[in-house]
């Protein structure tokens, strides 16, 4: 009997040792210094917000560059704009931005809104593997943008 209970606890322990999982990785380390943003031409891949998700169809279509002088330069789809912005370390904020009118031809004309809408009302950020994120206030979401090289 004894041998048994032996018997049966060391399967058991072995059993349980095989069915443990290793530890979840760590959370990539997010950076928010100004200087890993500024100087660099940023595509927009998409938004997230509690309760809709944008998608871009080409980030070379929505873009924005800023400047060390504080100049933000914006690709709205087929429009060009831009205006002024503030940064400090995780902060980042736009003044009202301008654009061109022109009437786009591509069926992007209600991400355009959109994408400007989110851009102005972006309130802090950080850069995640290579990524740039702006932060909307109030939990409103997440842009996500890639790095595009000339």
């Amino acid at each position: 009997m004894q041998k048994t209970t032996v018997i049966l606890m060391t399967t058991l322990l072995f059993g349980m040792a095989g069915c443990a999982t290793a530890p979840p990785a760590p959370p990539a380390p997010r950076f928010n210094a100004p200087d890993l943003v500024v100087d660099r031409l940023w595509g927009w891949e998409r938004t997230e917000t509690p309760v809709e998700l944008f998608e871009s169809p080409d980030p070379r279509r929505f873009t924005v560059r800023l400047s060390a002088d504080g100049k933000a330069q914006v690709t709205f789809d087929c429009n060009r704009g831009g205006g002024s912005y503030q940064i400090s370390t995780g902060k980042l904020n736009f003044s009202p931005l301008v654009a061109t009118k022109m009437a786009c031809t591509t069926e992007n004309r209600p991400l355009d809104l959109h994408f400007s809408k989110q851009l102005q009302g972006a309130a802090g950020f950080f850069v995640e593997n290579g990524k740039l994120f702006l932060e909307l206030p109030m939990d409103g979401g997440t842009m996500r943008f890639s790095e595009l090289k000339p």
